[in-house]
Formats: structure tokens, C-alpha cells, sequence
């Protein structure tokens, strides 16, 4: 059975972070040298399928780099691929809450 808990601070965790991550990646910013790097290499007029999930859109990035995370943290916290599944759709879900209240 899968507790409640574990997915719901991943969630947040890859929420926020993915929301800091498009944040960070603005003109001006920090990390603004990766975004013009994923322009490059993943150009979203060439690539539209995965321009989003991975730089473009800040909803759509929980999906992504959520499963980087999941992963990344399965050594630690344990790896389910249903709890996976849950983690990336509650974190781009509270991605486009946050975007709908800012």
C-alpha cells in the first residue's frame, strides 16, 4: 500500500523546486546561461514535444525533471513506479495552481 506522506513532500518538493528552476532560468537570472543552452540544443520550434517538459513550460516541467528527482532520491526514500507516476501528476498539478494564483 502507498502512503499519503511520501508522495505528497515529494510532490511539494518537486513542485517548488521546478517553479525555482523556471525562475531561476529567467533573462537576468542565475541560470539563464542553461536556458539559452536548452534553446540551443532544444529548440522549441524543432523540438515542441520536449521544449515544454523541460525548460518551457513551468506546469509542464513538474513531469520531467519530477521523474529526475523521483529518481534521484529513490536510494534514499524508495522507488515505486505507480508513487512516481502520483508524484509528477500532483507536482504539475500544484505547478498550475501556482501559476493560476501569481
Amino acid at each position: 500500500m502507498i502512503s499519503a506522506t511520501p508522495i505528497l513532500f515529494r510532490a511539494i518538493i518537486v513542485s517548488l523546486m521546478t517553479v525555482s528552476l523556471s525562475v531561476a532560468m529567467e533573462e537576468g537570472q542565475l541560470l539563464h546561461g542553461l536556458s539559452k543552452f536548452f534553446q540551443r540544443t532544444i529548440p522549441p520550434k524543432k523540438y515542441p514535444m520536449l521544449h515544454k517538459p523541460i525548460y518551457g513550460c513551468v506546469g509542464c516541467m513538474a513531469s520531467f525533471w519530477g521523474a529526475v528527482f523521483y529518481t534521484l532520491t529513490a536510494p534514499l526514500l524508495g522507488f515505486n513506479v505507480f508513487e512516481m507516476a502520483y508524484v509528477m501528476m500532483m507536482g504539475v498539478a500544484l505547478n498550475f495552481i501556482f501559476v493560476k494564483l501569481s
